[in-house]
């Protein structure tokens, strides 16, 4: 399995930064440049353990669709979400 993370320094208080990677709308604002739509619910607030949410986005000049599940959350250090379907949801090791 494929694993991408993404680390990064902030100089805010981890509350904040939590609060933030959950907002939908942060992450529209974030994702300008592609073009990141919500095409399934929920398209504002702020997503939870459990939730599903697809976006619709132009990567790598091809419109694609992902649709993402929060699958752990321990607030405000550990968040984890999961691609569930789209085109990266599977991905195989070089032979």
């Amino acid at each position: 399995m494929a694993r991408i993370e993404l680390e990064m320094l902030v100089q805010a208080p981890p509350a904040a930064c939590y609060a933030l990677a959950l907002n939908v709308q942060a992450h529209l604002d974030s994702a300008q440049q592609t073009g990141e739509r919500v095409v399934a619910r929920p398209a504002s607030g702020q997503l939870a353990l459990g939730d599903v949410v697809a976006w619709e986005a132009r990567h790598f000049g091809i419109r694609q669709r992902l649709t993402v599940r929060i699958t752990a959350a321990t607030p405000p250090h550990h968040l984890r979400d999961e691609l569930v379907r789209g085109a990266f949801r599977t991905s195989r090791k070089p032979s």
